[in-house]
């Protein structure tokens, strides 16, 4: 997988979340919603790169667990 291919696989559930998020927004006239969602898209964004990494390392599940404790 090339990098932007990579990049564009994590790129879709974050931009879902984010959508989510901003729908839930409106109907609640709260934008503090989407504030709380940027910790999800960063662990989305990690577990999308593990899973699009041809070799699967110990350091790559480290990575994705620390994330995932931030």
């Amino acid at each position: 997988m090339t990098g932007f291919e990579l990049y564009a696989s994590a790129l879709v559930p974050m931009a879902g979340l984010v959508l989510l998020g901003w729908l839930i927004s409106l109907v609640r006239n709260n934008v503090d919603v989407v504030d709380s969602l940027w910790s999800l898209m960063f662990l989305l964004a990690a577990g999308a790169y593990f899973h699009g990494v041809p070799l699967q390392t110990e350091r790559g599940h480290l990575m994705v667990w620390l994330v995932l404790f931030w």
